[in-house]
């Protein structure tokens, strides 16, 4: 296994962080300070947004990543996975994200699965449980053209 940037796991705010793709014949390992682990498989596109001491977000744009989180740590976790955002307390859960949807799955604690296609917006996920969010690819409506959409007249 390879190491990723340094950015992607440094404690403090970073400007510079850089994205993550993993080789298609390799995964990558990330340690942080506090313990947490990120394992991502290959050809796994993974970002991060924000680095600071309170709060990580990452953006999965494709591919597996595994998250194994301490808990009670001293960020807040996000995943961004296009449709779907994975809010972390203390937990090991997987984020996989294909064109047709966002899979997480919980290996052991708590996560929040927010989308705007689950009910109410969130779903809570504990150890077990797993969700698939699907991409939304229903094309917007509009009146056809071959019957226009009358306006009432003033």
């Amino acid at each position: 296994m390879s190491s990723a940037p340094s950015t992607a796991a440094s404690p403090g705010p970073s400007t510079s962080a850089r994205r993550c793709i993993t080789p298609s014949g390799s995964a990558v390992e990330l340690e942080l300070a506090d313990g947490s682990r990120i394992h991502a498989d290959p050809g796994t596109e993974l970002e991060p947004l924000a680095v600071a001491p309170r709060e990580l977000v990452l953006r999965l744009a494709s591919g597996n990543a595994t998250f194994d989180v301490v808990p009670g740590g001293p960020r807040r976790w996000l995943v961004e996975a296009g449709v779907a955002r994975v809010e972390v307390v203390g937990t090991r859960f997987r984020v996989t994200r294909s064109a047709q949807s966002v899979h997480v799955s919980v290996e052991h604690g708590t996560v929040l699965v927010r989308a705007k296609t689950l009910r109410d917006g969130v779903a809570s996920l504990s150890m077990g449980q797993s969700i698939d969010v699907p991409e939304d690819i229903a094309p917007p409506s509009f009146a056809s053209k071959s019957s226009p959409a009358k306006l009432p007249k003033s």
